[in-house]
C-alpha cells in the first residue's frame, strides 16, 4: 500500500506524478467553473426570472451555443490566443450553458412562490428579490451543478495540452511520460488516463 500505483525505474512513486502532473488541468478547470458558473448564473437568472423575449433569446442564445464543438472551438480560440492564461477563460466561456439551464429551471420552479409573491406586494425591487429570495433557493442546484463542472472544464485543458498548444514542456505532459522519454515519444503510461477518467466521472472524494 505503500506505493498503490507502484515506481518508475528510478524509485519515484507514480501516484505522486500523476497527482503532481495534474494540478495545471485540476486549477484551469477550478477557474473555469468559476468563469462559468459566474455566467451561467447570470443567464439562467435573467431568464428564469424575467421570462417572455428575455427568456427566449437566452434560450436561444444557449442553444446555439451548446450546438458547438467546445472542445475544438477550444482548440480554434486557443489557436489565435496562444498561452496559458488565456485556457481557462476560453473554457470558461464556452462551458457556462448546463449551469444556465439548471439556474433558470430552478427561478421557474421558485418565482411563483408565496414568499416571492408577497416580496412583489412588499414593494422588493427585483434585484432584491432575485438575490435574497430566489437565488438563495437554487444554491444547492447551483453547487452540484459547479462541482461537476471542475471535471468536465479539466478534461478540455488535459486534451488540448497534448498537441503541444498552450503549455509546452509543461508538468501535465511531462509527468505522464515515462523516464528517459521525450515529448516526441508520444508513449505515456495508463495511470493519467485512469485519473483522468475518475475525475470526469465524479468519483474523486474531493468532487463530491
Amino acid at each position: 500500500l505503500a506505493h498503490p500505483l507502484g515506481t518508475d525505474a528510478n524509485g519515484r512513486d507514480l501516484l505522486v506524478r500523476v497527482v503532481y502532473g495534474g494540478r495545471v488541468s485540476l486549477a484551469v478547470g477550478v477557474l473555469a467553473m468559476l468563469l462559468s458558473l459566474v455566467l451561467g448564473t447570470l443567464v439562467g437568472a435573467l431568464s428564469g426570472f424575467y421570462g417572455g423575449a428575455v427568456d427566449a433569446i437566452l434560450m436561444r442564445l444557449t442553444d446555439a451555443m451548446l450546438s458547438l464543438p467546445t472542445f475544438f472551438l477550444v482548440l480554434a480560440i486557443l489557436t489565435v490566443l496562444p498561452g496559458g492564461g488565456a485556457v481557462p477563460f476560453v473554457i470558461g466561456i464556452t462551458s457556462w450553458m448546463p449551469i444556465a439551464r439548471i439556474v433558470r429551471g430552478e427561478f421557474l420552479r421558485w418565482k411563483s412562490s408565496d414568499f416571492v409573491d408577497a416580496a412583489h406586494l412588499s414593494g422588493a425591487r427585483y434585484a432584491r428579490i432575485i438575490l435574497r429570495h430566489i437565488l438563495p433557493q437554487a444554491l444547492p442546484a447551483i453547487v452540484v451543478s459547479a462541482t461537476r463542472e471542475v471535471a468536465v472544464d479539466a478534461r478540455p485543458a488535459a486534451a488540448s495540452a497534448k498537441p503541444s498548444i498552450w503549455l509546452p514542456e509543461s508538468p501535465m505532459k511531462t509527468a505522464a511520460l515515462r523516464p528517459g522519454q521525450t515529448l516526441k515519444g508520444r508513449k505515456a503510461t495508463h495511470e493519467p488516463r485512469i485519473a483522468s477518467a475518475s475525475t470526469s466521472t465524479g468519483r474523486l472524494g474531493w468532487i463530491h
